[in-house]
């Protein structure tokens, strides 16, 4: 049951989340770049903190989804591609990124 549940989920999350990465840098140049640098450099600083989140939220699947909406939240700066909007996505989704890993090696 979990396991079916959360593989369904990464995979529906993962599908999105890829296909706009490797489209990323040839439509954005230095800023699909500069995104993906800044949200792989927030996700290993914030990866730190992670573990703290999940025991204030308490419990691992609502952390899960909270990190998913990071997620959400970058795909969605790249409608508006200003270079404040599509940083601050990449912020949002390197910390989604640590909560959804970290929540989910707890699962």
């Amino acid at each position: 049951g979990n396991v079916v549940a959360m593989g369904a989920g990464f995979t529906l999350l993962f599908f999105g989340w890829s296909t706009a990465q490797n489209f990323v840098v040839p439509l954005l140049g230095d800023l699909g770049s500069i995104s993906l640098g800044t949200m792989y450099l927030s996700a290993t600083f914030l990866n730190f903190v992670a573990p703290y989140f999940i025991h204030v939220l308490g419990n691992e699947r609502i952390t899960m989804f909270a990190g998913s909406i990071g997620f959400c939240l970058y795909l969605w700066s790249l409608v508006y591609t200003t270079y404040p909007s599509v940083i601050a996505g990449s912020v949002c989704i390197g910390f989604g990124a640590a909560l959804l890993w970290t929540a989910q090696g707890v699962y």
